[in-house]
């Protein structure tokens, strides 16, 4: 998938998810309408209340995914890239330092334990 391809595909998502989010707005203003202006009986007011409260949720979700997914997955992509040429630029100026001892290579993973020699 190219680059451009992906930048479609995000488009169409964050449109998406703004049309839901209006959408359960929108659902939220009309009930706050409906408390205000039309009497609730009695025996409905917890049912009210739980779509009242399920609504409030799910635009809080939406709002919450809208706004931090897009941004942090695009500052931690950035930080990925910016690790990833820092470390590729330390590790071509690295160099063998100098030294008498033996070195064993060892593999991503493996274990080493040391031991000092008696005196």
């Amino acid at each position: 998938m190219s680059v451009e391809d992906e930048r479609r595909q995000q488009d169409r998502l964050n449109i998406f998810g703004g049309l839901i989010a209006l959408a359960l707005i929108g659902e939220l203003y009309a009930l706050t309408i409906a408390f205000v202006f039309y009497k609730i009986p009695t025996e409905n007011t917890s049912n009210i209340s739980q779509i009242t409260g399920a609504v409030l949720l799910q635009v809080g979700i939406i709002i919450g995914w809208f706004f931090r997914t897009s941004q942090e997955a695009k500052k931690q992509a950035d930080t990925i890239s910016t690790m990833a040429v820092t470390a590729a630029k330390a590790q071509e100026k690295l160099a063998p330092l100098p030294t008498s001892d033996k070195t064993i290579p060892l593999a991503a993973g493996e274990q080493v334990s040391v031991k000092a020699d008696p005196p």
